[in-house]
């Protein structure tokens, strides 16, 4: 993985490899409120055949503990968690994107 992540998702492609979408960095200790604890819009790519990590277009919206799934057409649909910044839980969202 390019960046570590703790609460992201990760979601099989119809071709095998993986995207990886949000979460927030791993932190080592408190406070987890600083801007590396913040969630994150990066998403990755990991191909099983190769064995390899890429980076794939941004999330719109840095979201954590959101949910995924693959659609049938082959989009990845992301929707709802939170976007965690200065305070601890971050805000709820309700919003959602392919």
């Amino acid at each position: 993985m390019i960046t570590p992540r703790g609460e992201h998702t990760a979601t099989v492609l119809q071709d095998g490899r993986v995207l990886v979408a949000g979460g927030f960095p791993v932190v080592d200790a408190p406070p987890y409120t600083s801007v590396e604890a913040m969630s994150l819009r990066e998403v990755e790519i990991f191909d099983p055949a190769t064995r390899t990590w890429s980076r794939a277009a941004p999330l719109a919206q840095p979201r954590s503990g959101h949910a995924a799934i693959l659609l049938p057409n082959g989009h990845v649909l992301v929707a709802g968690g939170r976007a965690r910044s200065e305070m601890p839980a971050g805000a709820m969202l309700s919003s959602a994107e392919i």
